[in-house]
C-alpha cells in the first residue's frame, strides 16, 4: 500500500479541498478524478506520494515531492 496527499484544483486555479488517501498505486487515485467517475472530470488534482508517517501525522505536514498534478 502507498499514501497519498491530495489536492482538489478548481477550474479557476483555486483550491478546492484536501485529503489524504491509501491505495495500491497512483491509478487507484486518479480514478476519482476521471470524466466519468466522481467528480466528473471537473478538478485537476495536485498528489503528492507521502510516507506512512506523513499519513498518520495528517494535517501537520506540507509534502515537497509533487508525483502528479496540474501545479499552476
Amino acid at each position: 500500500m502507498k499514501y497519498f496527499y491530495i489536492e482538489r484544483i478548481a477550474p479557476d486555479g483555486h483550491l478546492n479541498g484536501f485529503y489524504i488517501q491509501k491505495a495500491e498505486n497512483l491509478g487507484k487515485v486518479l480514478y476519482a478524478f476521471d470524466e466519468t467517475e466522481s467528480d466528473g472530470g471537473l478538478y485537476a488534482p495536485r498528489i503528492a506520494e507521502i510516507t506512512e508517517a506523513e499519513y498518520e501525522d495528517f494535517p501537520h505536514f506540507y509534502p515537497k515531492n509533487w508525483v502528479y498534478g496540474a501545479e499552476f
